[in-house]
C-alpha cells in the first residue's frame, strides 16, 4: 500500500496523463508505462493501474461542491471498534480511509444513514463528535452517489479534535436509522 503523499504524486501524475491523452507521449499505453516505469519503482507501478482506474472509473463521482448552509456544529467519524479511552493524538485509519485517502465523515443527519448503510451487520459502534471549526480548512464537500459528504484530507482525528465520544448498541432486529434517529446525543 502506498504512502498517503505518495499516492497523492502518483494520482496527480496519472490525471496529468489523463488529461494530456491527446497529446504524445500519453495517447499510447505503452508510453504511458514507459513513463510510469522510469518515474516510479515497481511497488508503486503495481498500485498505479489501481489508482488509474480509480481517476477514471471513482474520481468522478467525487466533485467538490460549495458547503450546505448552514453549516453544522459538528461532524461525525463512525467506528466499528472502540477507540482508546484516552484519545491518541491521531487514531490509526480504518482501511477505507487509507484506501480512499481521507477520513470520511458526516453530518448529524447523514449518520444514521451511514450506519445503516456500511455497519449494517455491526452490533456495536463508536461516534465520534468533532467541531466542525477545529477542522473545517481541511474538509471538503464532495458529492457522492447519496448526496453532500464532509471528507477530511491532510490532518488526523484524535484528542485535538475530537469532542467526545459515544458507545452505541442496538438490540437484535433493531436497525442503526431507528437507534440512532431517537438518539439526543447526536444533535
Amino acid at each position: 500500500m502506498l504512502r498517503y503523499k505518495e499516492r497523492q504524486d502518483v494520482i496527480e501524475f496519472l490525471a496529468g496523463c489523463l488529461s494530456d491523452m491527446s497529446k504524445q507521449p500519453y495517447r499510447d499505453p505503452e508510453n504511458l508505462d514507459v513513463c510510469l516505469t522510469s518515474r516510479y519503482s515497481p511497488r508503486v507501478q503495481k498500485t498505479s493501474i489501481c489508482l488509474l482506474l480509480e481517476l477514471v472509473c471513482y474520481r468522478p463521482l467525487l466533485s467538490s461542491m460549495p458547503p450546505p448552509s448552514p453549516l453544522p456544529t459538528y461532524l461525525y467519524k463512525i467506528l466499528s471498534e472502540a477507540p482508546p479511552v484516552s484519545l491518541p493524538k491521531a487514531l490509526p485509519l480504518s482501511p477505507l480511509d487509507a484506501k480512499d485517502g481521507f477520513i470520511h465523515l458526516s453530518t448529524v443527519e447523514q449518520t444514521p444513514k451511514t450506519a445503516g448503510r456500511f455497519f449494517s451487520d455491526t452490533a456495536n459502534l463508536w461516534l465520534l463528535k468533532i467541531p466542525l471549526q477545529r477542522i473545517e480548512q481541511n474538509v471538503k464537500w464532495e458529492e457522492g452517489t447519496r448526496g453532500c459528504f464532509a471528507h477530511l484530507y491532510d490532518q488526523g482525528l484524535g484528542r485535538d479534535e475530537v469532542i467526545d465520544t459515544k458507545s452505541m448498541a442496538r438490540g437484535e432486529g433493531d436497525k442503526w436509522e431507528t437507534v440512532l434517529g431517537k438518539e439526543q446525543w447526536l444533535a
